[in-house]
């Protein structure tokens, strides 16, 4: 038989049986007693774990990102591999959040908060891969459209990375946005009970003088039902967008349709394995057993188990779409992935996130933590292995034989991927400690329901009885949202939804307009043959600015309609009402009926202090005055080497200049244009040297007459499938070249040519140009 929304055989959701205060007590007593040896020994491996990978990043940005394994077929290794999983591991917190808390799902209460934590954490760490592949991430906001004087010279709008920046970025903030909403009912609980002064200021700020008053928790209710209604289509839309890094390019194994759908099924299912570990973890470091119980995690494992299915459709329908499309590259790419050089990887994979999971169908092992801890981490390997096979086994084997290389991880790539973990796990840690990872307010809302008894009619009685007898009720305080009694109140609806849809669709037509304003007035520029108004390309963009606009407006408009802003004092009737006290406040007055037990309150004024008026305008002030006259008073000069390159030096002092330069020698490690009488290095084989012709004649066979022909004239089977302008090494050009030209070109690859230093061994290049001269003599 239902009961409240489960069956009554099934474990409850919160166990013990907990009032009010002891939920307040357990959750606020791991932040208050001092940290366990066990913590401080999981913060002290991760911090260090995170420094080893923050000095493989600091070196690999003082060096370049030559340190990496990349060569020219791989282009994209561990670093973009890193990247999309961790943004897939962010999608569980929204998931759990959002999609659940729409689809009212109890359950969700008591890891909602650890999850949309570490969204927050799991986005930071994705966020630190494109910034280190840029090679100069200081400049990573020129991938930002903002006004310039180079032109003015806009970001390319059809870009799918500038999509990912917009994407990744209003995800970032809009889930930051709905996690700090969620959070301010359990900070005024934490700034109530605050023993000590450094405490009761620092939630006094962050709590920003939430009082627990019925009229802002019926604004709570409704920016936080907008949040999840904006983060849901928001949480769908960041994995599609990362997917077309992939799907939009003409790559055998990325350009196809199902991506998107396969990518957010792979998030959802990261993420959800994520969570799993985090709180199978926490339940035993943190003793709250009480609060994630079995069923928690049998429900979870239940996700885990569904988006394994839906991932292993995905897999299969790959491969039926390689097969049945007849493309003899297709079903190269997927073929080379189960059974090419790197076809381990792909069975890793499938054996990690296919057959694994459905142990899951099984109850006995679904309730076992220990079990599903094993499956969890077993699936987030499989997943990681996932974007691996995706996106290197997709590279490194391409159209043309010759282009094949081997892509090794080095030892800095490995230091990077560990330190992300490590700077994960550090901030999560840091989390636990600091901050509520069990959301108390939404934990108590359910405690009612799982008791068999209902409070909350008898409050809601309590008040309409009230106002028949014609008492004022000013308002009405709660340690969490009572659902009836606005109604109970008279309160109206709220004007919010109409603010965020107005807002929201203002977005999407000011970013609209802007792309194409940019794209095809100020800056017109033929990025691929495409028109320069593509709106089909302008969406993504158009969509996260919408969803952005919307979700923060919002927010901002709830917390000042609501009088909430950092350090404002509560107005309260009791310090108890956020932890397991209701209070109804009614307005004192002259015949005004008052049963005992009820309180008043005096109007306060709530004006925002002077003295945040006056900090505001004194920062606007020092920020004005710098701005025009600081700079150029004082020689202050921003990003340096966006004006000259830092790494010239003088080669002799010159008095006539105000810095002493006169010529300036190239950077190091470089050749300057125009440089004369620079020694060619000769051929160290002798043209007499039969062996070493013969062995040139087998490399230039296998690595260079599929495009210039047996004979060096340029008609190769490549040309005649047609390849277009292959050049003859019996032209005028190339008889007239000198071996190290030809050397250098066969090893860095020139024009349509790829590079061979990693299929031509150095000795083999310069024995292949002595058969070229062969056959320019006639000496075949």
């Amino acid at each position: 038989m239902p009961d409240n929304g489960h069956l009554q055989n099934d474990p409850p959701l919160i166990a013990g049986s907990k009032s009010l205060s002891d939920v307040t007590d357990d959750i606020c007593g791991l932040l208050e007693r001092r940290p366990t040896a066990l913590w401080w020994a999981s913060f002290s491996a991760s911090f260090i774990v995170f420094l080893i990978g923050a000095a493989a990043v600091a070196y690999e940005i003082a060096t370049g990102i030559g340190t990496w394994g990349l060569n020219n077929a791989v282009g994209w290794g561990f670093d973009i591999t890193n990247f999309v999983f961790w943004v897939g591991i962010g999608h569980a917190g929204t998931l759990i959040s959002a999609i659940l808390f729409l689809l009212r799902q109890r359950w969700r209460t008591s890891v909602n908060r650890a999850a949309e934590a570490m969204t927050l954490i799991a986005v930071v760490c994705a966020g630190v891969f494109p910034l280190i592949h840029m090679g100069r991430p200081w400049f990573a906001f020129w991938i930002l459209p903002y006004p310039n004087t180079r032109g003015p010279l806009w970001i390319n709008f059809r870009s799918p990375l500038a999509w990912d920046a917009f994407a990744i970025g209003t995800y970032f903030l809009i889930s930051a946005a709905f996690w700090f909403v969620g959070l301010l009912p359990d900070l005024a609980t934490i700034r109530d009970r605050a023993n000590s002064k450094w405490r009761k200021r620092v939630f006094g700020v962050l709590s920003m003088g939430w009082n627990g008053a019925h009229r802002t928790w019926h604004r709570y209710e409704t920016v936080y039902l907008l949040l999840a209604g904006l983060a849901t289509p928001l949480v769908l839309s960041v994995h599609t967008i990362v997917s077309f890094d992939f799907a939009v390019s003409v790559i055998p194994g990325w350009h196809t349709t199902v991506l998107p759908p396969y990518f957010v099924a792979g998030a959802i299912l990261s993420g959800m394995a994520m969570v799993l570990t985090l709180m199978i973890i926490a339940r035993k470091v943190m003793a709250i057993e009480d609060y994630i119980t079995i069923r928690h995690i049998e429900v979870m494992s239940k996700l885990v188990l569904t988006t394994s299915l839906m991932v292993a459709f995905a897999y299969s329908t790959e491969f039926f779409t390689a097969l049945y499309s007849s493309n003899q590259y297709e079903e190269f790419a997927f073929v080379n992935r189960a059974f090419g050089n790197l076809g381990w990887s792909y069975w890793i994979m499938i054996a990690c996130n296919v057959a694994i999971p459905q142990l899951l169908w099984f109850k006995k092992l679904r309730t076992a933590p220990l079990a599903v801890f094993v499956i969890s981490i077993a699936v987030n390997i499989g997943m990681w292995f996932e974007r691996f096979v995706i996106i290197v086994t997709s590279l490194n084997r391409g159209y043309l034989p010759a282009s094949w290389a081997e892509y090794v991880p080095t030892l800095i790539e490995l230091a990077t991927l560990a330190g992300s973990f490590g700077l994960f796990f550090t901030l999560f840690l840091l989390f636990c400690r600091f901050l509520p990872v069990i959301s108390m307010s939404e934990v108590k809302s359910t405690l009612p329901a799982a008791a068999g008894l209902d409070p909350d009619e008898d409050l809601v009685r309590e008040v309409r009885e009230a106002r028949k007898r014609g008492n004022i009720i000013e308002d009405v305080y709660t340690p969490y949202a009572v659902h009836g009694l606005s109604e109970a109140l008279g309160l109206k609806r709220s004007r919010l939804p109409k603010l965020c849809l107005i807002l929201g669709v203002s977005g999407a037509v000011f970013a609209t307009v802007f792309q194409l304003w940019a794209s095809a007035i100020d800056w017109p520029i033929n990025v691929g043959g495409k028109p320069w108004n593509s709106l089909p390309a302008f969406i993504p963009i158009s969509f996260e600015a919408a969803i952005l606009i919307a979700g923060l407006g919002t927010v901002f408009a709830f917390l000042f309609v609501s009088r909430l802003w950092p350090g404002r004092r509560p107005d309260t009737l009791h310090a108890s009402v956020t932890n397991d006290r209701f209070a109804i406040q009614v307005a004192a007055g002259a015949g005004v009926a008052r049963p005992a037990g009820w309180m008043s309150l005096p109007q306060l004024v709530r004006a925002i202090p002077a003295n945040l008026i006056v900090i505001g305008l004194v920062i606007l002030a020092v920020v004005s005055v710098i701005a025009r006259w600081g700079l150029s008073t004082f020689d202050i000069e921003l990003l340096a080497d966006m004006s000259r390159t830092a790494g010239y030096e003088s080669l002799t002092s010159n008095p006539y200049f105000e810095d002493g330069k006169t010529m300036q020698p190239p950077p190091q490690n470089t050749i300057p244009r125009g440089l004369p009488g620079a020694q060619q290095a000769a051929n160290p084989f002798s043209s007499t040297d039969a062996v070493a012709v013969e062995r040139g004649r087998q490399v230039f066979g296998n690595f260079c007459a599929p495009c210039h022909g047996a004979s060096g004239d340029g008609d190769g089977i490549v040309a005649k499938r047609g390849f277009p302008d292959t050049a003859s090494l019996l032209s005028e050009r190339i008889v007239d070249m000198p071996d190290d030209s030809i050397f250098a070109a066969i090893t860095i690859g020139s024009g349509a040519m790829p590079a061979h230093s990693g299929q031509i061994d150095r000795t083999d290049r310069w024995k292949a140009i002595l058969y070229v001269r062969k056959l320019q003599t006639g000496q075949r």
